[in-house]
């Protein structure tokens, strides 16, 4: 008896744990045309007004693979801050996603804050980075979701575009 509870706890928790399909009401490979676009940044990094915003970030970005537009890569980022809110705002975050996806957000070894979470082929880094502003040290928390797949088809259309550049007659 105790045992086949055991195995309902612990089917009812992974039931409940969800895949990561995108953040801030994008998914992982929506095409940019769909999304609300404020402006590019350049070719593959564009700044959009988010579906669904979070307290405490104020800046979206989505990168799209070069060739066939679909997002890769998503980053929601706050304004410069003190240290301590930033921090704070890290551990609230990290709890909240440790908590929807069911995944343990490890430290990395870097000289800032960051915590990486892996499931399947998507990747969520949370950091606090230190920036040098007229008003002094600030902090700007940034939380990037990644689709490692996406990333990798990126790269490859990213040299497949930069390949045409090169004469392969002087090879």
């Amino acid at each position: 008896m105790i045992i086949i509870l055991f195995l309902l706890t612990i089917l009812s928790s992974l039931a409940l744990a969800q895949d990561i399909e995108g953040a801030f009401g994008i998914k992982f490979g929506q095409k940019l045309s769909e999304l609300k676009v404020i402006r590019s940044i350049d070719e593959q990094s564009n700044l959009v007004d988010p579906p669904v915003k979070v307290k405490g970030l104020t800046i979206y970005l989505v990168n799209v693979t070069p060739i066939t537009g679909h997002v890769y890569l998503i980053i929601g980022m706050s304004d410069y801050i003190e240290e301590q809110e930033c921090n704070t705002l890290l551990k609230t975050i990290k709890y909240k996603i440790e908590q929807k996806y069911d995944i343990k957000m490890g430290k990395q070894l870097d000289v800032e804050t960051v915590y990486r979470g892996i499931k399947g082929t998507k990747a969520v880094d949370i950091r606090c980075s230190p920036t040098f502003t007229d008003e002094g040290v600030k902090y700007r928390l940034a939380l990037i979701y990644a689709d490692i797949d996406l990333t990798k088809q990126a790269e490859q259309e990213e040299i497949k575009l930069k390949s045409k550049e090169i004469d392969e007659s002087g090879l």
